[in-house]
Protein backbone atom coordinates (compact mmCIF):
# COMPACT_ATOMS: atom_id res chain seq x y z
CA UNK A 1 0.00 0.00 0.00
CA UNK A 2 1.35 3.57 -1.27
CA UNK A 3 1.47 5.82 1.98
CA UNK A 4 1.35 9.79 0.54
CA UNK A 5 4.33 11.40 1.74
CA UNK A 6 1.20 14.90 2.47
CA UNK A 7 -0.09 12.31 5.19
CA UNK A 8 2.71 10.90 6.29
CA UNK A 9 4.34 14.62 7.17
CA UNK A 10 0.89 15.57 8.13
CA UNK A 11 1.31 12.71 10.81
CA UNK A 12 4.60 13.66 11.82
CA UNK A 13 4.11 17.14 12.20
CA UNK A 14 0.63 16.31 14.48
CA UNK A 15 3.18 13.82 16.42
CA UNK A 16 5.95 16.81 16.65
CA UNK A 17 3.62 19.25 18.15
CA UNK A 18 2.13 17.20 20.79
CA UNK A 19 5.80 16.52 22.04
CA UNK A 20 6.59 19.77 21.99
CA UNK A 21 3.80 21.23 24.04
CA UNK A 22 4.17 18.39 26.46
CA UNK A 23 7.88 19.46 26.83
CA UNK A 24 6.91 23.03 27.33
CA UNK A 25 4.32 22.34 29.92
CA UNK A 26 7.13 19.86 31.78
CA UNK A 27 9.49 22.41 31.72
CA UNK A 28 7.10 25.33 32.88
CA UNK A 29 6.36 22.44 35.65
CA UNK A 30 10.30 21.98 36.93
CA UNK A 31 10.60 25.99 36.70
CA UNK A 32 7.48 27.05 38.70
CA UNK A 33 7.23 24.05 40.77
CA UNK A 34 3.49 23.99 39.63
CA UNK A 35 1.74 20.93 38.46
CA UNK A 36 -1.34 22.45 37.41
CA UNK A 37 -0.52 25.00 34.59
CA UNK A 38 -4.06 24.38 33.05
CA UNK A 39 -7.07 23.24 34.67
CA UNK A 40 -7.33 20.38 31.81
CA UNK A 41 -3.75 19.46 33.12
CA UNK A 42 -5.76 17.94 35.95
CA UNK A 43 -9.50 19.01 36.50
CA UNK A 44 -10.41 18.24 40.00
CA UNK A 45 -7.01 18.82 41.51
CA UNK A 46 -7.98 22.44 39.71
CA UNK A 47 -10.83 22.61 41.48
CA UNK A 48 -9.63 21.49 44.70
CA UNK A 49 -6.85 24.52 44.36
CA UNK A 50 -8.92 26.67 43.57
CA UNK A 51 -11.68 26.40 46.58
CA UNK A 52 -8.22 26.01 48.74
CA UNK A 53 -6.75 29.15 47.05
CA UNK A 54 -9.99 30.96 48.08
CA UNK A 55 -10.01 29.64 51.68
CA UNK A 56 -6.44 30.78 52.61
CA UNK A 57 -7.74 34.49 51.23
CA UNK A 58 -10.50 34.27 53.60
CA UNK A 59 -8.20 33.30 56.25
CA UNK A 60 -5.70 35.95 55.30
CA UNK A 61 -8.56 38.70 55.23
CA UNK A 62 -9.66 37.64 58.93
CA UNK A 63 -6.01 37.53 60.29
CA UNK A 64 -5.92 41.03 58.99
CA UNK A 65 -8.75 42.19 61.19
CA UNK A 66 -7.33 39.77 63.88
CA UNK A 67 -4.21 42.02 63.63
CA UNK A 68 -6.11 45.16 63.59
CA UNK A 69 -8.24 43.63 66.20
CA UNK A 70 -5.21 42.95 68.40
CA UNK A 71 -3.19 46.52 68.05
CA UNK A 72 -6.95 48.22 69.33
CA UNK A 73 -7.86 45.69 72.14
CA UNK A 74 -3.70 46.29 73.60
CA UNK A 75 -3.99 50.01 72.90
CA UNK A 76 -7.24 50.30 74.69
CA UNK A 77 -6.20 47.66 77.54
CA UNK A 78 -3.23 49.93 78.34
CA UNK A 79 -4.78 53.19 78.36
CA UNK A 80 -7.79 52.02 80.44
CA UNK A 81 -4.95 50.38 83.18
CA UNK A 82 -3.72 54.66 82.99
CA UNK A 83 -7.19 55.99 83.64
CA UNK A 84 -7.50 53.48 86.61
CA UNK A 85 -3.91 54.53 88.02
CA UNK A 86 -4.55 57.85 87.47
CA UNK A 87 -8.31 57.81 89.13
CA UNK A 88 -7.15 55.86 91.92
CA UNK A 89 -4.24 58.66 92.52
CA UNK A 90 -7.04 61.42 92.74
CA UNK A 91 -8.63 59.36 95.08
CA UNK A 92 -5.85 59.51 97.43
CA UNK A 93 -5.75 62.53 97.05
CA UNK A 94 -8.70 63.25 97.44
CA UNK A 95 -9.11 60.99 100.42
CA UNK A 96 -6.72 62.97 102.32
CA UNK A 97 -8.44 66.29 101.44
CA UNK A 98 -11.89 64.59 102.96
CA UNK A 99 -9.87 64.54 106.43
CA UNK A 100 -8.81 68.20 108.42
CA UNK A 101 -5.47 69.62 106.33
CA UNK A 102 -4.04 72.94 106.72
CA UNK A 103 -4.67 75.45 103.99
CA UNK A 104 -1.35 75.24 101.96
CA UNK A 105 -2.01 71.64 101.60
CA UNK A 106 -5.49 71.28 100.60
CA UNK A 107 -4.21 73.92 97.80
CA UNK A 108 -0.94 71.48 97.05
CA UNK A 109 -3.66 68.50 97.01
CA UNK A 110 -6.26 70.28 94.52
CA UNK A 111 -3.05 71.43 92.50
CA UNK A 112 -2.19 67.58 92.55
CA UNK A 113 -5.76 66.40 91.28
CA UNK A 114 -5.85 68.95 88.51
CA UNK A 115 -2.73 67.55 87.19
CA UNK A 116 -4.19 64.08 87.64
CA UNK A 117 -7.05 64.87 85.36
CA UNK A 118 -4.72 66.69 82.62
CA UNK A 119 -3.22 63.06 82.32
CA UNK A 120 -6.78 61.91 82.53
CA UNK A 121 -7.64 64.18 79.46
CA UNK A 122 -4.35 62.94 77.27
CA UNK A 123 -5.25 59.48 78.15
CA UNK A 124 -9.00 59.84 77.47
CA UNK A 125 -7.80 60.82 73.59
CA UNK A 126 -5.23 57.66 73.36
CA UNK A 127 -4.92 56.97 69.57
CA UNK A 128 -3.79 54.12 67.73
CA UNK A 129 -1.52 55.99 65.53
CA UNK A 130 -4.33 56.28 63.19
CA UNK A 131 -7.87 56.01 65.09
CA UNK A 132 -8.89 57.84 68.46
CA UNK A 133 -10.31 54.59 70.84
CA UNK A 134 -12.56 56.04 73.07
CA UNK A 135 -14.75 58.02 70.15
CA UNK A 136 -16.87 55.84 69.48
CA UNK A 137 -17.73 55.42 65.41
CA UNK A 138 -15.92 59.08 65.35
CA UNK A 139 -12.24 57.74 65.33
CA UNK A 140 -11.27 60.38 63.47
CA UNK A 141 -12.30 62.83 65.72
CA UNK A 142 -10.74 64.23 69.21
CA UNK A 143 -13.18 62.76 71.65
CA UNK A 144 -12.86 64.83 74.84
CA UNK A 145 -12.43 68.60 74.57
CA UNK A 146 -12.60 71.48 77.14
CA UNK A 147 -15.39 74.08 77.14
CA UNK A 148 -15.41 76.83 79.31
CA UNK A 149 -13.76 74.75 81.81
CA UNK A 150 -15.62 71.64 81.64
CA UNK A 151 -14.99 68.66 79.57
CA UNK A 152 -17.18 67.76 77.06
CA UNK A 153 -17.13 64.53 75.06
CA UNK A 154 -17.58 65.03 70.84
CA UNK A 155 -17.65 61.49 69.80
CA UNK A 156 -20.49 58.61 69.93
CA UNK A 157 -22.01 56.13 72.00
CA UNK A 158 -21.95 53.55 69.02
CA UNK A 159 -20.12 49.89 69.32
CA UNK A 160 -17.66 48.64 66.71
CA UNK A 161 -18.30 45.33 65.88
CA UNK A 162 -15.89 43.03 63.75
CA UNK A 163 -15.75 40.04 62.00
CA UNK A 164 -12.94 37.76 62.98
CA UNK A 165 -13.76 34.22 61.91
CA UNK A 166 -16.31 32.05 60.04
CA UNK A 167 -19.85 33.04 61.84
CA UNK A 168 -17.56 35.19 64.62
CA UNK A 169 -18.08 38.78 65.00
CA UNK A 170 -16.35 40.87 68.12
CA UNK A 171 -17.50 43.71 69.76
CA UNK A 172 -14.48 45.82 69.75
CA UNK A 173 -14.49 49.08 71.74
CA UNK A 174 -15.66 50.95 74.24
CA UNK A 175 -17.25 54.25 73.79
CA UNK A 176 -15.73 57.10 76.05
CA UNK A 177 -19.44 57.52 76.70
CA UNK A 178 -19.19 54.52 78.88
CA UNK A 179 -15.83 54.49 80.34
CA UNK A 180 -15.94 58.53 81.60
CA UNK A 181 -19.85 58.41 81.97
CA UNK A 182 -20.38 61.41 79.83
CA UNK A 183 -23.91 62.41 80.12
CA UNK A 184 -24.66 59.40 82.35
CA UNK A 185 -24.47 57.15 79.54
CA UNK A 186 -23.39 54.38 82.21
CA UNK A 187 -24.55 55.23 85.07
CA UNK A 188 -27.54 58.30 84.84
CA UNK A 189 -27.10 58.29 88.76
CA UNK A 190 -23.38 59.25 89.48
CA UNK A 191 -21.72 62.71 87.60
CA UNK A 192 -19.00 62.02 84.26
CA UNK A 193 -15.76 60.85 85.62
CA UNK A 194 -14.33 64.49 84.49
CA UNK A 195 -16.97 66.60 86.40
CA UNK A 196 -16.64 64.23 89.57
CA UNK A 197 -12.68 65.16 89.71
CA UNK A 198 -13.71 69.04 88.89
CA UNK A 199 -15.81 68.28 91.92
CA UNK A 200 -13.30 66.74 94.37
CA UNK A 201 -10.93 69.54 94.02
CA UNK A 202 -13.25 72.27 94.79
CA UNK A 203 -14.00 70.47 97.82
CA UNK A 204 -10.71 69.41 99.08
CA UNK A 205 -9.54 73.41 98.23
CA UNK A 206 -12.58 74.66 99.85
CA UNK A 207 -12.27 72.55 102.80
CA UNK A 208 -15.67 70.76 102.47
CA UNK A 209 -14.99 67.71 104.22
CA UNK A 210 -18.27 66.36 103.89
CA UNK A 211 -18.61 67.15 100.26
CA UNK A 212 -15.10 65.31 99.24
CA UNK A 213 -15.82 61.92 100.96
CA UNK A 214 -19.36 61.96 99.14
CA UNK A 215 -17.12 62.13 95.65
CA UNK A 216 -14.08 59.92 96.88
CA UNK A 217 -17.10 57.42 96.79
CA UNK A 218 -18.42 58.24 93.64
CA UNK A 219 -14.72 57.64 92.25
CA UNK A 220 -14.91 54.31 94.12
CA UNK A 221 -17.88 53.66 91.70
CA UNK A 222 -16.04 55.07 88.52
CA UNK A 223 -13.17 52.29 89.29
CA UNK A 224 -15.38 49.49 89.77
CA UNK A 225 -16.73 50.15 86.49
CA UNK A 226 -13.70 51.02 84.55
CA UNK A 227 -12.26 47.97 85.85
CA UNK A 228 -14.97 45.73 84.73
CA UNK A 229 -14.40 47.60 80.93
CA UNK A 230 -10.80 46.43 81.69
CA UNK A 231 -11.87 42.81 82.27
CA UNK A 232 -14.15 42.91 79.03
CA UNK A 233 -11.57 44.10 76.76
CA UNK A 234 -8.86 41.55 78.11
CA UNK A 235 -11.30 38.75 77.70
CA UNK A 236 -11.65 40.61 73.85
CA UNK A 237 -8.57 40.51 73.22
CA UNK A 238 -7.82 36.58 74.83
CA UNK A 239 -10.85 35.61 72.24
CA UNK A 240 -9.12 37.64 69.44
CA UNK A 241 -5.27 35.88 70.37
CA UNK A 242 -6.77 32.57 70.09
CA UNK A 243 -8.82 32.77 67.11
CA UNK A 244 -5.44 34.13 65.10
CA UNK A 245 -3.71 31.36 66.34
CA UNK A 246 -6.46 29.15 65.17
CA UNK A 247 -6.60 30.85 61.83
CA UNK A 248 -2.58 30.37 61.69
CA UNK A 249 -3.17 26.66 61.96
CA UNK A 250 -6.06 26.42 59.08
CA UNK A 251 -3.72 28.53 56.78
CA UNK A 252 -1.19 25.86 57.64
CA UNK A 253 -2.47 22.84 56.75
CA UNK A 254 -4.75 24.41 53.73
CA UNK A 255 -1.46 25.82 52.42
CA UNK A 256 -0.32 21.74 52.61
CA UNK A 257 -2.76 21.11 50.88
CA UNK A 258 -2.61 23.13 48.35
CA UNK A 259 0.58 22.28 48.02
CA UNK A 260 -0.02 18.39 47.59
CA UNK A 261 -2.61 19.44 45.36
CA UNK A 262 -0.76 21.42 42.35
CA UNK A 263 2.82 20.94 43.18
CA UNK A 264 5.42 19.11 41.25
CA UNK A 265 7.18 15.89 41.89
CA UNK A 266 10.52 16.93 40.42
CA UNK A 267 12.22 13.67 40.72
CA UNK A 268 8.93 11.75 38.28
CA UNK A 269 8.80 14.91 36.47
CA UNK A 270 12.26 14.51 35.60
CA UNK A 271 11.90 11.46 33.96
CA UNK A 272 8.82 12.35 32.15
CA UNK A 273 10.92 15.24 30.92
CA UNK A 274 13.62 13.07 29.33
CA UNK A 275 11.07 10.53 28.05
CA UNK A 276 9.34 13.38 25.64
CA UNK A 277 13.06 14.98 24.66
CA UNK A 278 13.80 11.03 23.42
CA UNK A 279 10.32 11.33 21.79
CA UNK A 280 10.98 15.07 20.24
CA UNK A 281 14.37 13.81 18.99
CA UNK A 282 13.14 10.65 17.32
CA UNK A 283 10.36 12.35 15.89
CA UNK A 284 12.91 15.54 14.50
CA UNK A 285 14.90 12.44 12.85
CA UNK A 286 11.88 11.02 11.11
CA UNK A 287 11.08 14.38 9.95
CA UNK A 288 14.71 15.34 8.79
CA UNK A 289 14.43 11.88 6.98
CA UNK A 290 10.95 12.28 5.60
CA UNK A 291 12.25 16.09 4.27
CA UNK A 292 14.95 14.08 2.47
CA UNK A 293 12.43 11.67 0.89
CA UNK A 294 14.16 8.59 1.97
CA UNK A 295 11.64 7.20 3.54
CA UNK A 296 9.18 7.74 1.31
CA UNK A 297 10.84 6.93 -1.53
CA UNK A 298 11.25 3.50 0.34
CA UNK A 299 7.59 3.25 0.91
CA UNK A 300 6.82 4.31 -2.79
Amino acid sequence: MRVPSSLMSSIIDQQLAVVTDRLSRLQREISSGIRIQRPSDDPAGAVRATNLKTGIALVNQYRSAVDDSTLWLKTEDSALGSIIDLTRQVREAGLRGANPQPDGTREALGKQIEALRTSLMQVANTSDGLRYIFAGHKTMTVPFEVNAGAVTYAGDDNVKHISIGAGVTLELNHSGADVFNMGGAADATLPDLFATIDALTTAVKTGDQTAATTLVGDLDQHLTRITGIRAETGNRLMLVELSGQQLDESKLVMNELLSNTESTDLAQTLVELKNQEILFQSATFVASTLGQNGVLQWLR
